[in-house]
């Protein structure tokens, strides 16, 4: 009996950091979540809105929603069912923003920081363009980081990685991507020694840049068509420097 009670008391000690962190993250991300809600005519938004409010019935068939639409299932279930409730679409930009963040929150946990210093740098990078603009994008990012994270600390099995996966293609395609990546390297990540890591991310740096060029230099993206409609645009197709701050 005693035993029982120091196992919950322990379980109730170690709920309480992450209840505040939890708590502290949503007084951080309303305003800014409330700031996606009410956004103005930016690229997208005219998209969202379209495609929203077309979503009347629930869409049984994701592969044919993302075919007449270009937007991947959870939007258009959650279009559904906002709809079928009487929610408009600025609830609907809270909820992703909110989620977004919130996914950010759990990922800065796992790492052991807080989410006020990982905001800094989300904020300065990634904020504008991924929740103004490309809102699936940002929260299929957010939620794979924090699988990913969570699938190599945790030393996940293959059926979650799986299911991780299923639920990142509903939320954004590419988001599949970092997922089964992160699993295949599980295996072969460097010990977290100072030099090792460093070499690594070196490594990263390097290929991934290489691999850039390359793909760009081949015209690639001339083969698929959504790819090739944001490689025309004059603002999502033009180049940017190594040593520009978003890439830094």
């Amino acid at each position: 009996m005693n035993l029982s009670s120091d196992v919950e008391a322990q379980r109730r000690t170690q709920r309480k950091p992450r209840y505040r962190s939890v708590a502290n993250a949503l007084a951080l991300s309303f305003p800014l979540s409330t700031l996606v809600a009410m956004r103005g005519d930016t690229r997208d938004t005219a998209v969202y809105i379209e495609v929203f409010l077309s979503t009347k019935a629930f869409p049984f068939d994701p592969i044919e929603y993302y075919r007449t639409t270009g937007i991947e299932w959870a939007f258009g279930i959650v279009s559904w069912l906002f709809n079928s409730v009487g929610l408009n679409l600025v609830a609907l930009f809270f909820l992703v923003s909110l989620l977004t963040f919130l996914f950010i929150e759990k990922t800065s946990r796992l790492l052991g920081l807080r989410l006020v210093e990982v905001l800094p740098y989300y904020l300065g990078s990634f904020y504008l363009l991924q929740q103004l603009m490309t809102i699936r994008q940002g929260l299929g990012v957010a939620f794979a980081t924090s699988a990913t994270v969570a699938s190599l600390l945790q030393r996940s099995r293959v059926r979650r990685v799986l299911a991780c996966a299923f639920l990142a293609a509903t939320l954004h395609l590419v988001s599949i991507v970092p997922i089964f990546v992160g699993r295949m390297l599980q295996e072969i990540l460097p010990e977290p020694k100072r030099f090792r890591v460093a070499m690594w991310a070196a490594s990263i740096v390097v290929l991934t840049t290489v691999a850039a060029r390359l793909v760009t230099s081949l015209d690639v993206f001339a083969a698929l068509d959504r790819l090739a409609e944001y490689a025309a645009d004059a603002e999502l197709g033009a180049q940017r420097s190594l040593f520009e701050p978003a890439n830094v």
